[in-house]
């Protein structure tokens, strides 16, 4: 799954305040924390699987906040849309982070070239992993600044490293949002402790007409 929308829905038990999220349990038997990008899934998984006639209900989190309290809780993984065609195992609690956070209302982005060269280790694993995925084609890294709309008194603006990636694929080919979350964990789960990385694809906002050709580290032949 790559670009998650602003909301996910969680099947829960308790009031919209006080909700505890309920965990599905896989035919391995592993409990894992799962979330739908619309009710109407959730309201399909909930009768397929019984947990309707629990009093399971939709509660609608902002995906940011849903990362973060899953992050927290030391929970590494999450299923976005179980049982249909769209269904994602999201990995994204590992040593270097994927982040997906949205961003706050009202930001002002900028993206930019990276302020600090990433080391040559780091650039030269990532374009090994590239390589390996066949549909990769191009792969830019960026920065991306954060200027909050209405900033703190004192608050500095949040500046984020930015790994770009052009396919060969559309994405809706079943191969695109595999293939972009393996590159992300593949290559991020090898940098220093405490780095989160930011992942696009080359045609979203904010990079989509701002890619330099100074940023890109890696081209198939």
């Amino acid at each position: 799954m790559t670009n998650l929308p602003e909301v996910l829905y969680v099947p829960a038990l308790g009031d919209p305040e006080h909700f505890e999220a309920v965990k599905a349990t896989g035919p391995d038997g592993k409990s894992l924390p799962v979330a739908f990008t619309t009710a109407e899934y959730l309201d399909h998984f909930a009768r397929a699987t019984g947990m309707d006639a629990r009093g399971v209900r939709a509660v609608r989190l902002a995906t940011g906040q849903l990362l973060d309290d899953l992050v927290a809780s030391q929970e590494p993984e999450i299923c976005i849309d179980p049982m249909q065609p769209s269904e994602t195992l999201l990995s994204y609690n590992k040593t270097g982070a994927v982040r997906r956070a949205q961003l706050p209302h009202g930001s002002i982005i900028e993206v930019r070239e990276p302020g600090a060269a990433m080391p040559g280790e780091y650039v030269k694993l990532l374009c090994e992993v590239a390589e390996s995925l066949p549909t990769v084609e191009e792969v830019w890294l960026m920065e991306m600044r954060v200027k909050p709309e209405r900033p703190a008194a004192g608050a500095e603006d949040e500046v984020r490293p930015l790994l770009v990636v052009r396919q060969s694929v559309p994405e809706e080919h079943e191969a695109f949002h595999d293939t972009f979350m393996e590159f992300g964990d593949r290559w991020c789960e090898n940098l220093p402790r405490g780095i989160a990385v930011d992942m696009l694809p080359e045609f979203a906002q904010p990079v989509a007409g701002s890619l330099r050709e100074s940023c890109r580290v890696y081209s198939r032949s």
